[in-house]
């Protein structure tokens, strides 16, 4: 409603009233915008790249061959996912398997409680300065499982399909 103001003040509010007024036509969108992938997943691409030591100038020329984007922010959701699907076979056929990795995961999990135990003995900056490195190898393990667990997925995923 837009407020209008009249000639007579013998109406109440002072001469004042409201009128409807028509809400302006939205215009249309010229495009619609592609939903792409975050920060934290082009990390995890990249972190899972290093974590089974692939080629990252392999993984790119696929993923160019194979979604047509030059650079991983570009990627949708879905090439996301086949994309991490695909680095767990090539990891496969690399050698490496899930369990090498949850593995690596429980010796950086062990290095983490190492840290810590010993910073109860340091004092000031010293246990500050240990326990950020411990909390960077809890880190360090979490991203092993992580990627561990994302292996496990893609692999039943695929035994799933051949089925």
């Amino acid at each position: 409603y837009r407020r209008c103001t009249s000639g007579s003040s013998d109406e109440p509010g002072g001469g004042s009233s409201f009128k409807k007024e028509q809400a302006p036509q939205s215009q249309p969108l010229a495009k619609a915008q592609k939903v792409t992938i975050s920060l934290n997943d082009i990390a995890n691409i990249v972190g899972t790249i290093e974590v089974y030591k692939l080629d990252k100038e392999r993984v790119k020329a696929w993923t160019l061959k194979a979604f047509k984007v030059n650079d991983y922010a570009e990627l949708s959701e879905a090439q996301y996912s086949r994309l991490l699907d695909k680095l767990a076979a090539f990891a496969l056929d690399a050698g490496i398997n899930s369990d090498d990795i949850a593995e690596k995961a429980k010796e950086f999990e062990k290095s983490a409680d190492s840290v810590r135990t010993a910073a109860q003995y340091a004092d000031g900056r010293e246990y500050h300065d240990e326990m950020s490195h411990a909390n960077l190898l809890s880190n360090e393990a979490a991203r092993y499982k992580r990627i561990a667990a994302q292996m496990k997925k893609s692999l039943s995923q695929e035994t799933a399909l051949a089925a």
